[in-house]
């Protein structure tokens, strides 16, 4: 997991938060912070040094003066409390919530990670993704001798459909997650004041305690409608081909394969119908 690029994400956010802050204020860098008016340009250029490693000091957060006067973004600026300074308000994270699960995901769901988070079987819990991956690991299996034809599909089909499948099904995968997500974070935002040593903080108490075992609830069982799909694909549709070619078969008198390839695409099709009505409805709980 690479920790950096993650806090890279809430740095650039923070840094534009004041920066459009301070331009709105009129106040120079020294009216803000008197003690070390350096480190409000280092702030909104996200210009990170030995001096502000984690980007805001505690210091430059909230201070006094040499007179005792309230000093610092939050004395100074038009921000109500740490949190929106640091992570931004409830509104400006509901709508960087989807941004960060995608980014949280590829950092703790890369292959052989420690996490026990299988992304094929996550992603394969949304139908179409399911259908074309299952398809894709047949087609282009080293031990296949049959074209995409005599398993009932184009091979143009997969390969075009894939990608957007595949970000169809993390979308799939936030929607199921929305709720609980937006909860542990807005709590963990409210809960976390300071950026001292964020690194460590984020990737212990939300990271490792929170945002791992959320997703580990959500994954996909026996009840999952993709891996019915995947699981058909891989037992009835994936020996078409071979029953197909095979002279003397008895099923081909009884034309077995388009038999087969109907029936399994009707409850295929089904099965779809049954999830878009169920991601449509939980779209409207969330909302």
């Amino acid at each position: 997991m690479n920790i950096d690029v993650i806090l890279e994400f809430f740095y650039c956010r923070a840094s534009n938060r004041i920066k459009e802050k301070v331009t709105e204020s009129k106040l120079t860098h020294r009216e803000i912070y008197l003690r070390d008016s350096k480190q409000i340009s280092w702030i909104i250029n996200n210009n990170r040094t030995k001096n502000n490693r984690f980007l805001i000091t505690d210091a430059v957060l909230e201070n006094c003066d040499d007179f005792g006067e309230p000093d610092g973004l939050l004395a100074k600026l038009p921000f109500k409390n740490r949190k929106e300074i640091l992570w931004g308000t409830d509104d400006e994270i509901e709508c960087y919530l989807p941004l960060l699960f995608e980014l949280l995901w590829d950092e703790v769901s890369y292959q052989s990670n420690p996490n026990n988070i299988d992304k094929e079987l996550y992603l394969c819990d949304y139908i179409p993704y399911a259908k074309y991956s299952t398809y894709r690991s047949i087609l282009f299996s080293p031990n296949n001798k049959y074209p995409a034809l005599l398993y009932g599909i184009y091979e143009d089909d997969v390969i075009n459909n894939i990608d957007s499948a595949r970000d169809e099904a993390l979308a799939f995968l936030y929607t199921k997650c929305k709720y609980k997500f937006t909860n542990i974070f807005i709590k963990f935002a409210y809960s976390t004041d300071s950026f001292h040593k964020i690194n460590k903080v984020f990737q212990h108490t939300f990271i490792e305690q929170l945002f791992i075992p959320m997703l580990l609830q959500f994954a996909p069982n026996e009840s999952s409608l993709g891996l019915r799909v995947r699981d058909l694909i891989f037992s009835d549709l994936s020996k078409c081909g071979e029953l197909l070619v095979e002279r003397n078969n008895i099923y081909n008198s009884n034309n077995f394969f388009s038999q087969l390839i109907n029936a399994s695409s009707t409850y295929i099709v089904s099965l779809e119908k049954i999830q878009s009505a169920y991601l449509e409805e939980l779209k409207r709980e969330t909302t």
